[in-house]
């Protein structure tokens, strides 16, 4: 089971590399988008920033007689989401873009950032970001993820927003003092792909918040350790600690740290914060990857993709599993790798607790519940699905076939919705192999009191099949 779980793990990651190398031509308006939580200036609440970027040469631009410079205008919206599918906020924006010839429209690689914010309450959230562009009509949509911290306490971080550059607003001549993009007088240029390419991004920059500070103590200094750790959470660059003179109850931390020498690879950054006056700690932590162009480009393979599917269907909510059925094999990777960014219960930590249970409870199903030679098809049974969406039973009974009676499985859950059992028949006498559901109590599940009737033969095969689907 281990040997499995490292093969998904391997794929998630070959994944990533896939696409932020792949070079093929998208058919709609690609969008990338990420998220950082703040306090709001009057420390009274808290908001999120999603940022995103799109690439210009995909967007349709027109122009005039009179003159050679083109524009194009670009519709962004975002829907939150709670975890049940009901709309919490929206916000969109309107912006344009505008080049000077045809040709200029048409260069390679140009990106275009941006972001909206909304106010949001701690708790799991999911954002669908579109893009809808007025010439060309082509759209673009991401999905987000998010577990919303509480920021409202005494000493705590905003999250880590990873950036491309980020510059020093000095003076009210520099032409981007009117941007959305700025913060706190600094120029934030985001990325929200949280990836680097090496031997072309030697350093990696990134903005945070921190809050709470205690500026009423003689002690006017905190102190931030900054580490680089490996996808396992182990320390691989420590690059020291650094003293800060408070600035008053809050302050920005923007900078950058020297990454050229590192190799490929999946990362953490992790700061540790220390209040001096009272010796109060927090932690800041963000996920990035490093990518080597100069590394054999990997493809996306659609039986990779499949695996993942796999693993996160009955996890899925009827609304993600129509999205996903509608995406390319590209598509599909990014949901299911921002599903599960969301689910994470500790994003300060490395690794995933709900994605390592995912995976346990898929292979279990795979090795105990597979009905044909290839043992790759025990999530699709009925007792695959129910251990997969509710995790392992706390009682099993075993009934053994006896005269006429089918042999039953009846599995017992002592705390899911107030007590529930699951009975499942295996009537391979009648033709088929597996066993089936034939009555739950849970409320979500198919009930049928009189199911000890499929046992024997007072219920005709015909109506055992309707049973089935009632």
């Amino acid at each position: 089971m281990r040997l499995y779980k490292y093969l998904i793990i391997a794929v998630l990651f070959t994944l990533t590399i896939a696409s932020f190398g792949s070079a093929q031509e998208p058919e709609g308006l690609t969008i990338l988008a990420d998220y950082a939580t703040y306090r709001s200036p009057d420390e009274n609440s808290q908001y999120i920033e999603f940022y995103y970027c799109l690439y210009r040469k995909e967007l349709g631009f027109i122009g005039s007689d009179s003159s050679e410079a083109r524009y194009a205008g670009i519709l962004v919206s975002v829907m939150l989401e709670d975890t049940a599918g009901n709309k919490i906020d929206s916000s969109s924006t309107y912006f344009y873009s505008q080049v000077n010839s045809l040709e200029e429209a048409e260069m390679d690689g140009i990106r275009l950032f941006d972001l909206l914010t909304m106010k949001v309450a701690p708790g799991s959230y999911r954002a669908v970001i579109s893009a809808i562009d007025d010439v060309s009509k082509k759209t673009g949509q991401t999905l987000l993820y998010m577990a919303i911290p509480n920021l409202m306490t005494r000493f705590v971080s905003s999250d880590i927003q990873l950036a491309y550059d980020i510059q020093t607003l000095k003076d009210e001549k520099n032409n981007w003092n009117s941007s959305r993009l700025e913060k706190q007088g600094r120029l934030v240029i985001p990325n929200p792909t949280a990836s680097y390419q090496k031997g072309v991004d030697d350093r990696i920059s990134f903005y945070f918040e921190l809050y709470g500070l205690n500026d009423s103590s003689v002690e006017k200094q905190f102190s931030v350790e900054y580490t680089i750790r490996d996808s396992d959470g182990n320390l691989f660059f420590n690059y020291g600690k650094v003293a800060y003179d408070k600035p008053g109850g809050s302050a920005v931390i923007s900078s950058s740290l020297d990454i050229s020498s590192m190799e490929q690879g999946e990362y953490f950054l992790v700061f540790e914060l220390v209040d001096k006056a009272d010796n109060n700690k927090a932690v800041a932590l963000k996920r990035f990857y490093l990518i080597d162009p100069a590394a054999q480009v990997q493809t996306i393979k659609e039986n990779d993709v499949e695996l993942m599917s796999n693993i996160a269907y009955y996890h899925l909510s009827e609304a993600e599993k129509i999205s996903l059925s509608k995406l390319d094999t590209k598509g599909k990777y990014n949901l299911i790798r921002q599903f599960w960014r969301g689910k994470d219960e500790t994003p300060m930590d490395p690794g995933n607790a709900v994605y390592d249970e995912a995976v346990r409870r898929y292979v279990y199903a795979q090795e105990n519940f597979s009905v044909n030679s290839e043992r790759d098809d025990g999530w699709k049974t009925d007792r695959g699905r129910v251990y997969i969406t509710y995790g392992r039973y706390d009682d099993r009974d075993d009934v053994s076939m006896t005269g006429k009676r089918y042999p039953y499985v009846k599995w017992t859950y002592y705390s899911l919705a107030g007590g529930s059992i699951f009975v499942f028949v295996d009537d391979f006498s009648a033709g088929l192999i597996d066993y089936h559901l034939v009555h739950s109590t849970h409320p979500r599940e198919k009930y049928y009191p009189s199911w000890q009737k499929i046992l024997t033969d007072d219920l005709e095969t015909e109506d055992w099949y309707d049973t089935r689907d009632e």
